[in-house]
């Protein structure tokens, strides 16, 4: 039988594919250094979410049964956040190695992400915001490649009225020393999203979390990678952004 004029030969459909990954990629980072972050919609199947929020209930009520020491200390804006998930259920485990994040996070690292931990936060109704913050210590803020990226999977939709993360775009290249003023909390842009999309973005960057006005918990998972060199900061230098996009075209 003739094959159908659309239907191309196996290894042509996946040059094809594999280009426009690699262009989807390039955008990816682009966006990643320009803006300090990237949102990535929709990688996750409503039976992933489905089975992901069971994983949680049960960390919960391990958590819960094993005591307070099991349990983490709460953040500043009151919520606890539940520690090293992927050592508790496989479901959270999977979520490591999904495309395409194991790719971009190797191009912006220069080398395989490194997890150095993965929590999860639940935001409950009437929460308070969560003040402005960066996570990578200013010991490691002045490289031009991130030491410290985050990952923030979805697993309900972030909206401005139920806490979405807050973000300063552009802040991850401000001088260590600057704080935002008035004039730069003008630009705060609230991250709205539906379940299932994985926000990326630069532990330099300033952000928190918003205050949940519905009557609904809002629930996420955190993974945090390092640079593989955290430990030889100041003797190992990193190559410039140029890398970053060089690798792209290997």
């Amino acid at each position: 039988m003739a094959r159908p004029h659309w239907a191309a030969p196996h290894s042509a459909r996946l040059t094809r594919l594999n280009s426009l990954l690699r262009r989807n990629e390039s955008l990816c980072v682009d966006s990643f250094i320009a803006e300090g972050w990237v949102l990535l919609p929709e990688l996750l199947t409503p039976a992933e979410l489905e089975c992901l929020g069971l994983a949680l209930e049960r960390c919960e009520g391990a958590a819960h049964q094993q005591g307070p020491k099991r349990q983490a200390r709460r953040d500043d804006a009151g919520s606890h956040p539940l520690m090293n998930l992927h050592e508790w259920e496989p479901a959270f485990a999977a979520l490591l190695g999904r495309a395409p994040l194991p790719r971009i996070l190797s191009l912006l690292f220069g080398h395989d992400p490194f997890l150095a931990s993965m929590n999860a936060r639940v935001v409950e109704p009437g929460e308070a915001s969560q003040g402005l913050h960066r996570d990578t210590p200013g010991s490691r803020s002045t490289y031009e490649h991130p030491q410290l990226i985050q990952v923030v999977w979805m697993l309900d939709g972030f909206q401005k009225r139920n806490g979405g993360t807050r973000v300063i775009s552009g802040s991850h290249r401000w001088a260590w020393a600057r704080r935002p003023v008035a004039c730069d909390v003008r630009h705060l842009k609230t991250i709205r999203a539906n379940a299932g999309s994985a926000l990326v973005f630069d532990g330099r960057i300033w952000h928190g979390s918003g205050l949940n006005h519905t009557t609904a918990r809002r629930r996420a998972v955190f993974a945090q990678y390092r640079s593989l060199d955290w430990g030889e900061y100041h003797v190992k230098p990193r190559p410039p952004r140029t890398a970053i996009r060089a690798r792209l075209r290997e």
